[in-house]
C-alpha cells in the first residue's frame, strides 16, 4: 500500500516587493471636491502578499485634461499608501500609481461628475421701485452629473448687502428642474444683487 508522511509548521515568506495592488479604489468622484473613497494601494509579492515592512513611496498621476489635487506622493506605512486626492475637472480619467521598481497598478474608467450647481434661466428685468418686476426671474438647479434636480426642497433669493426689502414670493418650488419666481419687487431705487440658493 501507500505510506505518505506530513511535514508540519513549513513558513513560507511574503517573497520580496514586486508590483502595486489597488486594494480600494476612488468612488465618489465629483469636480472640484475630495473623492468620497480615496485610494488605497499596497505594495506586494507576485502572489499578492502585502510587505507589510516596505515604506517605499508611491506617487500617483492622471490621464485626465484637469488637475490632479492633493497629496500626489505618499510613503508606505507597513506596506500600505493611502491618498487623500481630488479632480477639478468633469470627464473619465485613469489613475496610475507607481513606485520605484516595481509593476504599476492604474483604476481605469473613473467617471469624475459635475457638482451640484444653480444656473439663471431668466434674468429680472424691468425693475421700478415698489413694483413687481416685469420680467420675473427662474433658475435651474443641476445635482452632480448635470442632472436636473428633482429635490422638493425650494430654491430662495434673497437681495445682498442693501437696505431696501424684496417682497412676493422670496421662495419657488422645483419644477423638471426649474424655479421661477412670481411677483418680486424692490422698495427701493439703486442697484442691487439678487441672490439664489438651494440647499441640496
Amino acid at each position: 500500500g501507500v505510506t505518505a508522511v506530513n511535514q508540519t509548521g513549513l513558513l513560507v515568506a511574503v517573497g520580496p516587493a514586486a508590483k502595486l495592488e489597488l486594494i480600494t479604489p476612488v468612488t465618489g468622484a465629483v469636480a472640484g471636491a475630495a473623492f468620497v473613497t480615496p485610494p488605497l494601494v499596497a505594495i506586494t509579492d507576485l502572489g499578492g502578499n502585502t510587505r507589510t515592512d516596505s515604506t517605499l513611496s508611491v506617487t500617483v498621476t492622471s490621464n485626465g485634461t484637469g488637475i490632479l489635487t492633493g497629496a500626489k506622493m505618499r510613503q508606505a506605512q507597513h506596506g500600505l499608501a493611502t491618498f487623500g486626492l481630488g479632480y477639478t475637472k468633469s470627464e473619465i480619467i485613469s489613475l496610475i500609481f507607481t513606485a520605484a521598481g516595481l509593476a504599476p497598478v492604474t483604476q481605469s474608467g473613473l467617471h469624475v461628475i459635475t457638482a451640484p450647481r444653480i444656473a439663471l434661466v431668466t434674468l429680472a428685468s424691468g425693475a421700478a421701485a415698489g413694483q413687481a418686476f416685469k420680467v420675473q426671474p427662474a433658475v435651474a438647479v443641476f445635482d452632480a452629473g448635470d442632472v436636473p434636480s428633482t429635490s422638493p426642497v425650494a430654491v430662495t433669493v434673497s437681495v445682498l448687502m442693501a437696505p431696501g426689502v424684496l417682497t412676493g414670493a422670496v421662495t419657488a418650488p422645483l419644477v423638471a428642474g426649474v424655479a421661477t419666481f412670481a411677483g418680486l419687487a424692490y422698495d427701493r431705487a439703486g442697484t442691487v444683487t439678487l441672490s439664489y440658493t438651494h440647499a441640496q
